[in-house]
C-alpha cells in the first residue's frame, strides 16, 4: 500500500481510517505516449479518446498509471473500504461449499488481483514466489520488520488450524489480517509452502542420488509450478549457452578488436546465426 511516513510514529487500529490508497489503471502502458496524460498538458488532446471517441473514455487512457475521476484527478480510496471489500469477498470464498483446493485457487486469484491494483511494493511484484518467510524460531535472513513476520506466522498458523494454508489471508474467523511497518500497512496471503509434507517437517534424509533426484522432481518451489529439478536444469542450460557463446565469440574475434575487455563485433548477427546453428542442438 501507499507509503505514509507520517503514520510511522503511531500506526494503529485507531488511525487506520486516515490511510488512503490509489488503484492502478488496468489499461496502463508505460510505452503509450498520450500528450495530455503522459505529460500533464491539460490543453492537449487525449490520444486514447481521439482514437475512438464513441467507445474510449479519457479515464481509461493507457498513459494514466492510476484510476482518475471525470476531472482527471487520481482517485484516492480509503484503505478501510478496500480492506472491507477484500475481506468480504474472501469470507464468501472460505465459507463456500467448494473443495479446499478450489477455495485456495479462487482466493489466491482474488488476492493477486487486489495486489495488482493496490500494491506498490516492487519486491513482491517482481517475484514469482512472493517473500520466503522463515519459520518461527528461525532467524530471519531478509531483514523484514517483526510486525510483518508476526503477521505472516499468524496467517500461516490460522490456515494450518483450519485445513487450508495456501490461499489463506485471515488471522481469525472472519478477519483479514494486517500489520504496520515504516512502509505503511501490509496484507499477507500464503502463496506456497515449499517442502511442506515432503519431509514431514524433519531433516532431509536422502541416501542416494536417485532419492535426491526424485525429491527434486516432486517438489514444486514456485507458483509457476516449477520443481527444484526444473530450476536446476534451466539454470544449467543458461550457463552452458553463456559459456559456449563467450568461448565461440572470443575464438573468432581478432585480438586487435579487444579494447579494455570490451569486444567490438561488427558482424554480431552473423556470429549469432553461426552460434545458433552449431550450438543450439547441444541443449
Amino acid at each position: 500500500m501507499q507509503k505514509l511516513n507520517e503514520y510511522v510514529a503511531g500506526l494503529s487500529d485507531e488511525n487506520i481510517e486516515g490511510i488512503t490508497t490509489k488503484k492502478s489503471n488496468p489499461s496502463y502502458d508505460a510505452a503509450y505516449d498520450c500528450p495530455k496524460h503522459e505529460f500533464g498538458n491539460a490543453n492537449a488532446e487525449c490520444k486514447w479518446k481521439a482514437a475512438d471517441p464513441e467507445n474510449h473514455d479519457e479515464k481509461d487512457c493507457p498513459s494514466n498509471a492510476f484510476v482518475t475521476d471525470d476531472g482527471g484527478q487520481i482517485v484516492q480510496e480509503k484503505f478501510r473500504d478496500v480492506y472491507n471489500r477484500l475481506q468480504s469477498a474472501l469470507e464468501a470464498i472460505y465459507s463456500s461449499s467448494k473443495t479446499a483446493s478450489e477455495k485456495s485457487a479462487e482466493a489466491f486469484a482474488l488476492f493477486k488481483q487486489y495486489m495488482y491494483y493496490y500494491n506498490d511494493d516492487p519486491g513482491v511484484m517482481n517475484s514469482s514466489t512472493g517473500y520466503l518467510i522463515a519459520p518461527e524460531g528461525v532467524k530471519d535472513p531478509n531483514g523484514f520488520y517483526q510486525s510483518f513476520l508476526d503477521l505472516a506466522h499468524d496467517v500461516y498458523d490460522f490456515g494450518s488450524e483450519n485445513g487450508m494454508i495456501v490461499g489463506n489471508a485471515f488471522t481469525e474467523d472472519g478477519k483479514l489480517g494486517y500489520a504496520f511497518s515504516d512502509y505503511g500497512v501490509h496484507l499477507i496471503m500464503v502463496s506456497m509452502t515449499p517442502f511442506t509434507g515432503e519431509t514431514n517437517n524433519a531433516e532431509l534424509a536422502l541416501s542416494s542420488d536417485d532419492q535426491m533426484i526424485a525429491f527434486m522432481k516432486s517438489t514444486v518451489i514456485n507458483i509457476k509450478g516449477q520443481t527444484i529439478f526444473d530450476k536446476i536444469v534451466a539454470s544449467s542450460k543458461s550457463d552452458k549457452k553463456t559459456l559456449a557463446y563467450s568461448e565461440f565469440t572470443s575464438s573468432v574475434v581478432p585480438q586487435n578488436l579487444m579494447d579494455d575487455g570490451n569486444v567490438v563485433v561488427k558482424n554480431k548477427k552473423k556470429i549469432d546465426n553461426i552460434y545458433k546453428t552449431y550450438v543450439k542442438d547441444e541443449d
